[in-house]
C-alpha cells in the first residue's frame, strides 16, 4: 500500500492467528488486540494455543484446573531468556535467542493465572 492509501477490507483473526474473515474497512471502528498470557513457572509467557488431550484444538475458554487440557506458550525473544530456557518443558527452537523461540506444551494446571491484554492499535 502507498502511504496514506486504506486498505479495502481489514481482515479479523482468531486468538491463534489461524482463521480470519474480511471485514470491509468502513464497517471496522475499532481495532484490537487480544493478546493471552500463561503464568507458568512464575513468568508471564504468551499462550498461543489450547488443546485437549486427544490433540483436539480448543478454541473456547478452557478451565484451567483440567488434567485433560494443554496449553502451548511460546516467546521468541526476551530479557529473561536464560531463565526460561532452563524452566521445565523448555524446547528450545534457536539456542542464540530471539532467532527461534522456546515452547512450551504444559498442562492447563501447571499454569498459576491466565490473562489477556486488549491492546488498542
Amino acid at each position: 500500500m502507498a502511504p496514506g492509501e486504506r486498505t479495502a477490507d481489514v481482515f479479523l483473526y482468531d486468538r491463534e492467528g489461524l482463521g480470519y474473515r474480511a471485514v470491509p474497512t468502513a464497517e471496522v471502528a475499532q481495532v484490537e488486540y487480544v493478546e493471552a498470557e500463561g503464568l507458568y513457572e512464575g513468568h508471564w509467557i504468551p499462550l498461543v494455543s489450547t488443546w485437549k488431550q486427544d490433540g483436539t484444538r480448543v478454541h473456547g475458554p478452557v478451565p484451567r484446573s483440567s488434567a485433560d487440557y494443554s496449553a502451548v506458550l511460546y516467546v521468541y525473544s526476551s530479557p529473561d531468556w536464560h531463565a526460561l530456557v532452563a524452566l521445565p518443558r523448555a524446547e528450545v527452537h534457536d539456542d542464540r535467542g530471539g532467532n527461534g523461540g522456546v515452547s512450551f506444551l504444559v498442562p492447563m494446571s501447571d499454569l498459576s493465572d491466565y490473562r489477556e491484554k486488549v491492546i488498542l492499535l
